[in-house]
């Protein structure tokens, strides 16, 4: 679990550059300044492009896909009847990695903790031949199943501080709530809503997971 203290006190900028370890590569984007705009009701929105960028290490996740099968669960007890059953162990959630708020010891200051969330799973028993007993119910249940092993790792680009201010935050969350993705007030704070609102989106368009990476920016069009 990797924690970043204090830097609610700090600012947003202080959070972002502990996330994203920009020390490691970091370059200007010397494009020309350029007018695109979101527009969002009667207000207009300037796309940034005095942003810095900077290149980290991102490793891929697993990949799931939801499916939805049938099971013949066994309910009775297999002491007292002579059943065919076997188990079958099925993932309802996967393991994933979250933003977690918490608190200090003190209960005095608010940090976050990208932290590893472990898998749910749920064991089955499952029933063979209907014929040998009326123990049983059949349900649909919606399981996650391994579409492409990650794990593998790739340099990607990223926009770095000082470029990550309210306004950016503002454009952002303007940008998820005409693709709706984020239904939340547009206040300039990088807080939770506005950060699931972005990994919802990264992660249906296939790009990096809960990085502010060029991709999937541009895509939405808060940088050019």
């Amino acid at each position: 679990m990797i924690c970043f203290s204090k830097c609610l006190k700090l600012g947003l900028s202080c959070l972002l550059f502990s996330i994203f370890f920009c020390s490691a590569f970091s370059q200007t984007n010397n494009q020309e300044t350029q007018i695109n705009y979101i527009y969002m009701g009667s207000t207009a929105y300037q796309a940034r492009s005095n942003y810095h960028a900077c290149r980290i290490k991102y490793t891929h996740p697993d990949k799931y896909e939801t499916e939805t099968n049938r099971y013949i669960i066994y309910t009775g007890n297999e002491q007292e009847e002579q059943v065919d059953i076997t188990t079958k162990t099925i993932i309802l959630k996967s393991t994933r990695v979250e933003w977690v708020e918490k608190w200090n010891s003190d209960k005095e200051e608010l940090f976050y903790c990208y932290e590893k969330i472990p898998e749910i799973t749920e064991e089955l028993k499952l029933l063979l031949d209907t014929t040998q007993s009326i123990n049983y119910v059949i349900m649909d249940i919606d399981e996650e199943i391994l579409a492409e092993k990650g794990g593998y790792i790739e340099w990607i680009e990223v926009v770095c501080s000082p470029a990550i201010d309210d306004n950016f935050i503002e454009i952002m969350q303007n940008a998820l709530g005409l693709r709706k993705f984020y239904f939340g007030e547009v206040s300039g704070e990088f807080n939770t809503e506005t950060r699931n609102s972005l990994r919802d989106f990264q992660r249906a368009n296939n790009y990096p997971i809960g990085y502010f990476d060029l991709e999937s920016l541009t895509e939405l069009g808060v940088i050019h």
